[in-house]
């Protein structure tokens, strides 16, 4: 999703392309994160170079940052829920990620079992999935 001010040109579409999104400054995530990671493919791909006006680690300063004027920022829509419920982030689908989803994976060693904790987080992780639509 597109998360932006709710007072953003782009606020209230039905979707955005990311070279809309383009024409305005983005406050990223750092490079190690794997929803970065899946968005740098996505401008690769593309052709698309952002301005970035901030790279953070903090989803918060992200969150705060979008919600203040013309900026954009790329974020699964679990991130901004809580912003969006009260009205001070707006999301808008990104076509070019509505075609690739975020994928989870979890992996395991065929000659072991999972331990108690792995199975809760597997099962976390499934019961997130379907209550996000993932």
């Amino acid at each position: 999703m597109a998360a932006v001010a709710p007072t953003h040109p782009l606020a209230g579409r039905k979707a955005v392309s990311l070279q809309e999104l383009a024409e305005f400054p983005f406050v990223l995530t750092e490079g190690s994160s794997g929803v970065r990671q899946q968005i740098d493919r996505t401008f690769n791909r593309h052709a698309i170079n952002p301005n970035v006006f901030c790279v953070t680690n903090s989803i918060t300063l992200v969150k705060a940052l979008v919600s203040l004027d013309r900026k954009c920022a790329l974020l699964p829509r679990f991130a901004v829920d809580y912003e969006v419920n009260a009205g001070t982030v707006s999301i808008v689908p990104v076509k070019e990620f509505m075609k690739e989803p975020l994928l989870f994976c979890v992996c395991e060693l065929n000659s072991r079992s999972l331990s108690p904790a792995a199975k809760a987080f597997v099962e976390a992780v499934i019961d997130f999935c379907q209550r996000f639509g993932h």
